[in-house]
C-alpha cells in the first residue's frame, strides 16, 4: 500500500515539475503538446540610442584621462593615513568603479572627510578625492614617493600663499 502512494506521490510530482506552472489539462497529458504562439501584440520593442561616452555624460568632471594611467592607479590603491588639525584617521582607495570615479571611504574621520566616496586621477602627481556627489573635497599633490598633501577646496588662496599648516592635509602609507 505504500508504494502504490509513493509510486502515484512521485508521478504527480513528475507531472507538475514537467510542466512548470502553467495549468495541466490531465485529458490532454498523453496527447501530443501544442506549441504555444510567444508573440504578443501588447509588447512593443524599440531600437536604442547608441550609448553616451562617459566624458560627455559627466560634463562637470575635470579629471584629465591620460593614456596609461594604470601604474598610477596602483600606485595610489590602498590604504593611507590622513594627518589633518593634529589628529589623524584613515582613507581607503579602491579600483571598484563609482560612476565616472573609484570607490573609496574614510574610516574615523570627522568633518569633510566623512562626506569621502570616490577619487579620480588629475594627472600623474595629482588626485583628487570626491563626494558621493562627484564634488571635490581635496586636491592632494605629490611630495614623495609615498606622501601627498592638499588642501580642503575653496580654502586655498588664489595668490598661492602659504595656508595655516592647520588647514593643510597629509597623506600617507
Amino acid at each position: 500500500m505504500q508504494y502504490y502512494r509513493f509510486g502515484f506521490i512521485f508521478f504527480f510530482m513528475l507531472v507538475l515539475s514537467s510542466y512548470g506552472c502553467k495549468y495541466i489539462n490531465f485529458s490532454e497529458f498523453f496527447l501530443k503538446k501544442t506549441n504555444y504562439d510567444s508573440t504578443d501584440d501588447s509588447i512593443e520593442s524599440e531600437i536604442l540610442p547608441a550609448p553616451v561616452p562617459e566624458e560627455e555624460y559627466y560634463e562637470d568632471n575635470n579629471s584629465v584621462i591620460t593614456k596609461d594611467n594604470t601604474s598610477i592607479r596602483m600606485g595610489i590603491i590602498g590604504a593611507w593615513k590622513i594627518s589633518h588639525k593634529n589628529g589623524s584617521c584613515s582613507m581607503i582607495l579602491t579600483l571598484t568603479r563609482f560612476k565616472n570615479n573609484f570607490r573609496g571611504t574614510a574610516v574615523n574621520c570627522n568633518g569633510r572627510l566623512v562626506s569621502l566616496s570616490a577619487w579620480n586621477i588629475i594627472d600623474e602627481d595629482t588626485f583628487e578625492i570626491k563626494n558621493k556627489n562627484g564634488k571635490n573635497i581635496v586636491v592632494f599633490h605629490k611630495i614623495d614617493q609615498n606622501s601627498f598633501e592638499g588642501y580642503f577646496v575653496g580654502e586655498k588662496s588664489s595668490n598661492d600663499s602659504p595656508q595655516d599648516e592647520d588647514d593643510k592635509l597629509i597623506i600617507s602609507r
